[in-house]
C-alpha cells in the first residue's frame, strides 16, 4: 500500500533528514518576490539562511525570468501603498464629516468638538504615514536584494527550454488545464490573455524541476509560495500537503522522492535539520505574509462568485453552495481583545473573540474562536496549527492534529449570568490553588483553581 502510494504518506524523520542534508534546495519566483514585502530584520535573517545552504541553491530559468519580469512591479506596488492608504484616509474622513454635519443641530452630540477630535487624529495619522513613506528604500534607483540574489545565484540558474520544447509543452498544458492536472490550471483565469510564457510559467516550472532532478545523484527541495489549490492538497480549509499528483508524477519521471514547503515551514524545518537558528518572530512575519496572500486568494475568489450564498466549512460540506472561508485567516495580533467582525451576504458572520494565556506553550500565545452564524456553534481555531476546530456539547474536549487539547467550558455562562463562556487549553500536573488537588484545565486568569472552589469563590 505505502509502496504504491507513497505520495499519500509523509517521510519518516530519518528520510526527511536525508533529503535535508543531500538535496538541492529549489525557490520559485514568488518566495525571491516576497523578499520586497519582508522588515529588513525578517530580509536580512532569510538571505543568512540563504547564504548557509549557498553551494546546494539552484532555481530554474523561467523562475529568474519571472523575477527579472515582476521585480518592478512589487516593488512599485509597495511604493503605492502609501497613497492608496492616504486616498482611504482622505475617503473615510470625508463620510465622517458629512455624517457628522448631518446632526449640527443635535443637542448633546456636539459634531464640533468631534470634528475638531477626528481631523486632529487623522492629521497624526497622516503625518506618521509621511515619515514611513519618506523612510520607504528606493528600490527603483538601489535594489540591494536584488544585487544580494544576483551574487548568492551566481552560475545556479538552469537553461531555458527550447522553443521547439517550449511549444510542446504549451500543448501538453492546455490539455493539463482543461483536465485540471497540477500545477498552473489555477492561473487560466488570471493569465489567459498574458500569453504562453506566462499562462503555462508553473508547467516550465514544474518540467524545468523535473529534468534537473534527473541530471543530479540527489533529489529536491522545492520551495514555493504559490497557494492556490493547483499546488497544494486542501481539505475543510486546511493545507493537507502538496498535490499527491506532483509527488507522483515526479518520482514516474526521476524515481525520486521531492519535498515541497512553502517558506514558513521550510524555515522551521531547516532549524531542525540544519541546525540553523531563525526566530521564531521572523518564522511568524513570513508566516503573516502568507496568510495575507491567502486572504487576497479568497477574496478574490468570492468576489468571483455569482451567487453568494455561503456555508461554513467546518460543521458543513456544502456541496450544494460555493466554498468560501474567511474562518482561518487571521493572526492574534490582529484582534488583540477587540472583535473583528466579518459579514458577507447572505448566510455567513463570525464574531472573532477570545483570548488566554497559555504558560506551559509558549508558542501559543492566544486561543481565537469563531461564532458561525451558520451552524450557531463557536469553533476553535488552533494557534499553533491554525486548524480549525468544531466544538460539541456532547464532547467539550476537542483534540487538535497537531495534539493540542481545547476545553470548551459553557458553565462560564452560567456562572457569569449568561456574559459569556471560557475556552481552556488542556495542561498536565496543574494543581488547584484552593484544595491541591491536580486539575486539567486553567482559565482566563491562570488561577489554576478546580471548578468546586471556583465556585466556590464566586458565589462568595
Amino acid at each position: 500500500m505505502r509502496n504504491r502510494f507513497s505520495e499519500y504518506y509523509k517521510l519518516s524523520d530519518e528520510d526527511l533528514k536525508d533529503h535535508w542534508e543531500k538535496d538541492i534546495f529549489c525557490f520559485d519566483t514568488n518566495v525571491l518576490l516576497n523578499l520586497y514585502r519582508y522588515s529588513p530584520s525578517v530580509r536580512d535573517a532569510f538571505f543568512n539562511l540563504l547564504e548557509q545552504i549557498g553551494d546546494r541553491i539552484w532555481i530554474t530559468y523561467q523562475t529568474a525570468f519571472e523575477y527579472q519580469k515582476n521585480r518592478l512591479l512589487v516593488i512599485n506596488a509597495q511604493r503605492n501603498a502609501y497613497k492608496r492608504i492616504r486616498d482611504t484616509l482622505n475617503k473615510k474622513k470625508g463620510e465622517i464629516d458629512a455624517e457628522l454635519n448631518s446632526f449640527k443641530k443635535h443637542t448633546y452630540l456636539q459634531s464640533n468638538k468631534l470634528k475638531k477630535q477626528i481631523e486632529q487624529a487623522f492629521y497624526s495619522i497622516s503625518s506618521d504615514l509621511d515619515n514611513l513613506e519618506r523612510q520607504h528604500p528606493d528600490y527603483l534607483a538601489v535594489d540591494p536584494i536584488l544585487e544580494k540574489l544576483t551574487v548568492l545565484l551566481e552560475g545556479k540558474v538552469g537553461y531555458d527550454l527550447p522553443t521547439a520544447s517550449l511549444e510542446q509543452l504549451y500543448r501538453d498544458g492546455k490539455k493539463r488545464y482543461d483536465d485540471k492536472i497540477p500545477p498552473g490550471y489555477m492561473d487560466m483565469r488570471e493569465k489567459q490573455n498574458q500569453g504562453n510564457r506566462s499562462l503555462y510559467g508553473d508547467i516550465i516550472v514544474w518540467k524545468q524541476v523535473i529534468e534537473k532532478a534527473k541530471e543530479i545523484d540527489s533529489s529536491i527541495i522545492l520551495v514555493t509560495d504559490d497557494l492556490k489549490e493547483d499546488w497544494w492538497y486542501k481539505f475543510n480549509g486546511k493545507t493537507i500537503s502538496p498535490r499527491p499528483e506532483l509527488i507522483k508524477e515526479f518520482r514516474d519521471e526521476t524515481k525520486k522522492r521531492i519535498n515541497i514547503y512553502q517558506a514558513d515551514l521550510f524555515l522551521e524545518l531547516a532549524n531542525k535539520n540544519l541546525a540553523q537558528k531563525t526566530a521564531k518572530e521572523v518564522i511568524q512575519e513570513v508566516r503573516s505574509v502568507r496568510f495575507a496572500d491567502e486572504f487576497e486568494i479568497y477574496k478574490r475568489d468570492f468576489d468571483d462568485i455569482e451567487d453568494k450564498r455561503l456555508y461554513c466549512q467546518v460543521c458543513d460540506p456544502g456541496e450544494d453552495y460555493p466554498l468560501v472561508n474567511y474562518l482561518n485567516i487571521y493572526e492574534p495580533e490582529d484582534i488583540e481583545n477587540e472583535n473583528v467582525v466579518i459579514e458577507d451576504p447572505d448566510q455567513l458572520k463570525f464574531d472573532f473573540a477570545g483570548q488566554i494565556e497559555n504558560q506551559k506553550r509558549e508558542h501559543i500565545t492566544t486561543v481565537q474562536t469563531a461564532e458561525c452564524a451558520w451552524c450557531g456553534e463557536f469553533h476553535i481555531i488552533c494557534q499553533n496549527c491554525h486548524e480549525t476546530l468544531p466544538t460539541s456539547a456532547d464532547s467539550p474536549i476537542i483534540i487538535c492534529g497537531c495534539g493540542i487539547r481545547y476545553y470548551f467550558d459553557h458553565s462560564y455562562a452560567r456562572i457569569k449570568d449568561g456574559e459569556g463562556y471560557e475556552i481552556r487549553i488542556v495542561k498536565d500536573e496543574i494543581h488547584c490553588r484552593g484544595c491541591g488537588n491536580e486539575i486539567e484545565f486553567t482559565d482566563f486568569t491562570g488561577d489554576h483553581m478546580c471548578y468546586k472552589c471556583e465556585n466556590k469563590a464566586v458565589n462568595e
